[in-house]
């Protein structure tokens, strides 16, 4: 398993926008790469869908059944659609999380995620979603999904 590597120019304070949050400590420049995290990869059946460890987990891309539970602050990174200013990528063949600036981030500034990734078009994320949920409550086949992607 790697190392947790977080910068010392972040720190967990409260948040305005969330309980607590993930800050600069000072100022951090474009492209920095600020935590990489190792994660534990879950089976999501074995989890109650009430539980609180959903709320700071991720979809893994290529298992459906699985979730990403990190092991560092990754679940402390607040979202934000219009005003992100950090990404995430997923290592999966090292199975860790990394977090990258996207742009200059000022000293005391929060560091935000866009949860539903980068592309700003809400309808395509919301026709995701209910596809998901269909799939997850049985109302849709894998057929059924390939051959929707498919066309």
């Amino acid at each position: 398993m790697d190392k947790i590597q977080i910068s010392k120019k972040i720190e967990v304070r409260e948040s305005p926008l969330h309980r607590y949050g993930m800050f600069a400590a000072d100022f951090i420049e474009s492209e920095t790469v600020v935590e990489i995290s190792p994660y534990v990869k879950l089976n999501k059946h074995n989890l109650h869908s009430e539980s609180r460890l959903l709320d700071y987990s991720f979809d893994h891309l290529y298992e459906v059944d699985a979730l990403c539970f990190p092991l560092g602050y990754c679940g402390l990174y607040n979202h934000s659609i219009d005003n992100y200013n950090i990404e995430l990528f997923n290592d999966m063949d090292r199975e860790v999380l990394i977090v990258r600036t996207l742009r200059n981030i000022e000293k005391d500034e929060e560091l935000l995620l866009n949860y539903e990734g980068y592309d700003q078009d809400v309808d395509f994320h919301n026709l995701l979603d209910k596809i998901r949920d269909d799939f997850y409550a049985g109302k849709v086949s894998v057929e059924e999904l390939y051959r929707k992607f498919s066309e």
